[in-house]
């Protein structure tokens, strides 16, 4: 669990504003494969940002991960739903794009949820 631990740390969550999502994460190639190229959606009823397959876009089917959001002292939490963790997210607009790219890099922490 430490080596998928610090694989969160130094991973990027991008969500596209065309509903495409990647997840660059060194830790499996598999999972790093996975989560290339995916498809993301809000659902406002949880308060979750579910990630998923192309062709279950339009259904509410097979989710790859789910990712819970919470705001405490004006700070952005991603309460991972498949894995015990919080992540802590720090917001960067990348010039003369339109995506948002969340980072968790060094120096934000990775709390196990309690």
């Amino acid at each position: 669990m430490d080596d998928l631990k610090s694989a969160f740390i130094n991973s990027t969550f991008e969500f596209k504003e065309n509903n495409r999502f990647n997840l660059n994460i060194d830790f499996m190639k598999e999972l790093d494969e996975m989560m290339k190229n995916v498809h993301w959606k809000w659902n406002s009823d949880k308060t979750e940002i579910i990630i998923q397959k192309w062709k279950n876009k339009d259904t509410d089917k097979y989710q790859l991960m789910g990712i819970q959001i919470s705001e405490k002292d004006r700070k952005m939490y991603f309460v991972m739903t498949e894995l015990p963790f919080v992540l802590e997210m720090k917001k960067k607009l990348a010039s003369n794009k339109i995506d948002l790219v969340i980072l968790n890099k060094a120096g934000i922490h990775l709390d196990s949820k309690k």
